[in-house]
C-alpha cells in the first residue's frame, strides 16, 4: 500500500511538472500571437518587433506552442507530457546557446518596448529554457517511478527536498572556484571599500577611532578577524559572501513551505540566480547579499512549519535581525513584510510572551554588537 501511495503521489508531481511547463509554452504563445495580431491589425511595427524573423514563422510557432500545451493537458499522460517539455526544452537551450547574438522571436518582440527588459532578455530565455528542461527530465522520472526508490535508504527521504538546496550549493562552489575571487581588482561598487576597511582595521587597530566607515562594524569586524585567523586575502570577504548567499537561499526555502516541491524550489534559482547584480553580489565583499541573508534567516527560524511555536525562535530571530541591522540597517526593510506574513500566516504565534521574546532577542543582540564596536565609548 505505501509503495502505490508513493507511485500515486509520483506520479501527481510528474503531472503538475507537465502542467507548470505547459503553463509556461501557453505564455510564450500568448505573447507570440499577440504581437502577430498588433502586426496584422496596423498597430505595432513588425520591423521593430521582430527585425529578423518572418512574421508568418512567429504565428507558426506561437501556434505550435499552443498545440504542444493543449496537447499536454488533455490528451498525454504525465510521461510523456513531462518528455515533451523536456524536448521543448531541449530545443529552446540550444537555440539560445547558438543564437546568442541574434534578436530572439520567443516573445513575439513585446520586450523591446523596455529597454531594460530587453537587456535582460537574453538572461530570461535562458533561465526560461533551464527551468522547462529541469521541470520535463525531474517530472518525467517521477511520473516512470524508477528514480527515486533507487536512492540509498539513507537518501530516500530527505534527499528530493534538499536537492534544490545542495543544486544551489553546487552552483555557489562552481562560482567560488571559477571567478577570480582573489584576483580581481573590483566586484561591485563598494567591494574594494569593505576590503580596504577590513584590510585597515586588520593591519592597524589603533586607526580604527579614525576610519570613515559609512555602514554598521560588524561585517567589517567579521572580515578582519578572518584575516587575522587566515591571512590577507580578498577571496576571504567574497567567499563568505557565497555561504551568506546559500543561507539566503535556504531561508527562502523555507519561507516557501512544506507544501514547496522540486518546481517551485527549481523556479526560483532559476529567476533568481539570473537577477540583475545577484551574481555580483553573492561574489563581492559589499554589504546587501550579508545583511539581507542574516534578515531572512531571521524570518525563516521565526517560522515553525510544522514543528512548535518553541521558545528559541523568536529569541534567535530576534538576535539574527540585530546581526544584520549591524551588517547594513537596510536589512530593517524585511519588517514590514514580516509583520504582514505573521499576521496573516501564524497570527497564532503573535502572542505576548512571543513578541517580548522577539524584541528582547533583538535588544540584547543590539546592544551586545554595540559594544564591541569600536567607536562605542
Amino acid at each position: 500500500m505505501d509503495r502505490l501511495t508513493a507511485s500515486r503521489r509520483d506520479g501527481s508531481e510528474g503531472r503538475r511538472c507537465a502542467r507548470i511547463g505547459a503553463g509556461i509554452l501557453c505564455a510564450f504563445a500568448s505573447a507570440k500571437l499577440l504581437a502577430v495580431l498588433g502586426i496584422l491589425a496596423g498597430r505595432l511595427d513588425a520591423q521593430t518587433l521582430l527585425p529578423e524573423t518572418p512574421v508568418w514563422l512567429v504565428a507558426g510557432l506561437g501556434i505550435g506552442e499552443l498545440v504542444i500545451a493543449i496537447l499536454i493537458l488533455r490528451y498525454l499522460n504525465a510521461r510523456a507530457g513531462c518528455l515533451l517539455i523536456a524536448v521543448v526544452g531541449t530545443l529552446f537551450l540550444a537555440y539560445r546557446l547558438f543564437n546568442a547574438e541574434t534578436a530572439c522571436p520567443c516573445t513575439g518582440g513585446l520586450m523591446s518596448f523596455s529597454a531594460w527588459l530587453q537587456a535582460q532578455e537574453g538572461k530570461f530565455l535562458l533561465s526560461t529554457a533551464i527551468l522547462l528542461l529541469l521541470l520535463g527530465a525531474y517530472g518525467g522520472m517521477l511520473a516512470a517511478s524508477w528514480s527515486l526508490p533507487r536512492l540509498p535508504p539513507l537518501l530516500g527521504t530527505r534527499f528530493p527536498r534538499q536537492a534544490p538546496l545542495a543544486l544551489a550549493g553546487a552552483f555557489l562552489l562552481f562560482l567560488a572556484i571559477d571567478l577570480p575571487l582573489s584576483q580581481a581588482l573590483l566586484i561591485g561598487g563598494d567591494d574594494a571599500f569593505e576590503l580596504g576597511k577590513a584590510q585597515l582595521l586588520h593591519r592597524r587597530p589603533d586607526l580604527a577611532e579614525r576610519l570613515g566607515n559609512d555602514q554598521p562594524w560588524l561585517h567589517t569586524l567579521l572580515m578582519a578577524a578572518l584575516f587575522r585567523g587566515l591571512g590577507e586575502d580578498a577571496a576571504i570577504p567574497r567567499g563568505a559572501t557565497l555561504l551568506w548567499t546559500l543561507g539566503l537561499t535556504w531561508a527562502c526555502f523555507r519561507l516557501l513551505g512544506n507544501e514547496a516541491g522540486w518546481p517551485e524550489k527549481l523556479l526560483f534559482l532559476a529567476f533568481f540566480f539570473t537577477s540583475t547584480l545577484v551574481l555580483s553580489l553573492s561574489a563581492s565583499a559589499m554589504l546587501e547579499m550579508p545583511a539581507f541573508a542574516t534578515a531572512l534567516c531571521a524570518v525563516a527560524i521565526s517560522m515553525p512549519f510544522g514543528g512548535g511555536g518553541a521558545s528559541w525562535r523568536p529569541v534567535a530571530a530576534g538576535l539574527l535581525l540585530a546581526a544584520a541591522a549591524h551588517i547594513k540597517l537596510t536589512a530593517l526593510m524585511v519588517a514590514p513584510a514580516w509583520a504582514m506574513t505573521l499576521w496573516l500566516g501564524k497570527r497564532e504565534l503573535l502572542t505576548k510572551r512571543w513578541i517580548l521574546l522577539l524584541f528582547g532577542g533583538f535588544l540584547l543582540g543590539g546592544l551586545a554588537l554595540a559594544w564591541i564596536c569600536p567607536l562605542f565609548p
